[in-house]
């Protein structure tokens, strides 16, 4: 029976991340693993990449609560989404006082799945880290931070809380992996922490979940 995957991305726009996954679900194997993708806001040069074997799941309003504010605040009124439009208005105001929070309420917006995963991936960080772990069923969970943190470190309120529940997290070279154990000093990492630099070498942007799924 096929192993169930699940990853989470916020688009699949010009980009280091949008074109890092396209890569990976080109090279997956889809005779061992049912491959879903959920795609925030499924707009992006990117998005005609994926292969036709990949489950894209996307949904109307979680696209328009993610779309730029103010314009997407009239959209969803017309939609008569409300509670919606509402509750992107308390996003933008909490943004200004704290990103983290602000980030884990945007989280909110983003369409629930019945489905049940063996492994689910998030390859964004923030507002998808936070739906990984709260929101989705899956018997492991991974999260990707393609960046040294110390030049993200806006989300910390809330990254602090979620990422130490990733059963395992992916980063791209050794100063990344120095620096999120400097801003997570009182987690123990282990083997979650893994560096995708030489993980994936030779592989054409591989597959690191193999390792333990």
């Amino acid at each position: 029976m096929k192993k169930k995957v699940l990853f989470i991305i916020s688009n699949m726009e010009s980009g280091g991340v949008s074109k890092s996954m396209s890569s990976l679900l080109n090279v997956i194997d889809t005779n061992r693993f049912e491959v879903d993708c959920l795609v925030v806001v499924p707009r992006g040069i990117f998005m005609n990449t994926i292969p036709k074997n990949i489950n894209v799941i996307s949904d109307k309003k979680t696209e328009l609560f993610f779309l730029p504010f103010p314009n997407n605040l009239i959209r969803l009124v017309k939609m008569g989404w409300i509670y919606l439009a509402f509750l992107r208005l308390l996003v933008a105001l909490l943004m200004k006082i704290n990103k983290g929070w602000g980030g884990w309420l945007l989280s909110k917006g983003i369409v629930k799945l019945k489905k049940n995963y063996d492994l689910a991936v998030d390859f964004n960080g923030q507002q998808q880290l936070y739906y990984l772990i709260e929101n989705v069923k899956a018997k492991k969970k991974a999260t990707f931070f393609h960046s040294d943190y110390a030049k993200w470190p806006y989300y910390y309120t809330m990254d602090k809380k979620h990422m130490p529940k990733a059963d395992k997290i992916f980063t791209i070279s050794d100063r990344c992996v120095q620096s999120l154990k400097h801003y997570f000093p009182k987690q123990s990492f282990g083997k979650r922490l893994q560096d995708c630099a030489w993980s994936f070498r030779g592989t054409g942007f591989g597959l690191p979940f193999e390792y333990f799924i």
